[in-house]
């Protein structure tokens, strides 16, 4: 992972981002909420982007220490928040950049129909039903391999401004090494989802943000993981939604 993708992590989007965002579902929302929600949508890193490989040497000392669902490891390593904060909180100085970047207009994210997404991902894309009241559907898109990513994944999130779910379907290329999710301290059950073994992470440490009184506060998600036929499974809530809510969620994906 590069200190360029975890310091866009931990950042909210441009008012512009948000504005859009509210837009699309015509109701107002505080931008306190919003940036909350956009921590969350960010985590569709969490579930699915710039994982980090282990070594053969690692994976077989893990193997007895850490969880596997499909291609994916969990481990009670650091977080990716934890380790940035880390990284921060040690003073270790960073390059500073030569010139002023250049900005980049923010716009919100795709909203793609089912078909749209499955014909972009090369497979079927599930759909969730039983979502708690009032979320809305905010975006759908699909993140293609390329040299960071080698997998095919359809997020799609949902939202209300104050509770967050996201959802996400990965498929990887052939012969793609076995990534890792650091979860920390964080709770780990196995469980079983839609009739397969799966994964419940409780408390994921996600980053900090600004409170309404100015104060600096720890987010946290809870995580399924699961696979099934080829297809890795990630639902996330934020705030954390309890395992029978996303339990029944998770059981009502289907395409």
């Amino acid at each position: 992972m590069n200190d360029q993708f975890l310091s866009n992590f931990q950042e909210p989007p441009p008012r512009k981002f948000a504005n859009a965002l509210y837009q699309r579902i015509n109701a107002p929302m505080q931008a306190k909420l919003m940036q909350r929600w956009a921590t969350g949508f960010a985590l569709a890193a969490l579930s699915v982007t710039l994982m980090l490989a282990f070594s053969p040497q690692a994976r077989a000392y893990a193997q007895a220490l850490i969880l596997k669902i499909g291609n994916l490891f969990i481990t009670h390593e650091p977080t990716y928040a934890e380790q940035f904060e880390t990284r921060i909180n040690s003073g270790t100085p960073t390059v500073t950049p030569a010139s002023s970047p250049i900005p980049v207009e923010w716009q919100a994210p795709p909203l793609l129909t089912l078909e749209e997404a499955s014909t972009q991902a090369g497979f079927r894309v599930a759909d969730i039903a039983n979502l708690p009241g009032n979320l809305y559907l905010m975006a759908r898109y699909v993140t293609l391999p390329d040299a960071n990513n080698p997998f095919t994944c359809v997020t799609t999130t949902y939202s209300n401004g104050q509770q967050n779910l996201v959802f996400s379907q990965t498929v990887y290329q052939p012969g793609t090494a076995s990534q890792t999710l650091p979860v920390g301290e964080s709770s780990v059950v196995e469980i079983t989802v839609q009739g397969v073994d799966g994964l419940w992470v409780e408390n994921l440490r996600l980053s900090t943000y600004v409170d309404e009184n100015n104060q600096v506060a720890p987010q946290y998600a809870n995580l399924l993981v699961w696979e099934k036929a080829g297809v890795e499974y990630g639902l996330q809530s934020t705030p954390g939604l309890s395992q029978e809510e996303m339990l029944l969620i998770a059981n009502s994906a289907a395409p």
